[in-house]
């Protein structure tokens, strides 16, 4: 397997357990606001945790979409200095 397809496929994957884990502490602060009578609050916070997550999610997209790449022959000065 290509390194650069094994990179992205491992950080796609922690993207989405991390989404996961928002999603679900999100969850359980919303029920326990709901359960203390405090229902709006819980549902700002959750509104406000899920635009930050999906802005997150954005910008690491479009960082991982546009990033340039990295030229051979500048990898080749790195490892032929790192040799001397």
């Amino acid at each position: 397997m290509d390194a650069v397809l094994a990179f992205k496929a491992l950080s796609y994957g922690l993207v989405g357990l991390l989404a996961i884990r928002v999603l679900a502490l999100s969850l359980i602060s919303l029920r326990r606001d709901i359960l203390s009578g405090r229902p709006l609050t819980g549902l700002v916070r959750f509104a406000l945790v899920i635009a930050v997550f999906s802005v997150l999610v954005t910008l690491y997209t479009a960082y991982a979409r546009f990033k340039r790449p990295t030229s051979t022959a500048r990898l080749d000065r790195i490892a032929l200095t790192i040799q001397r």
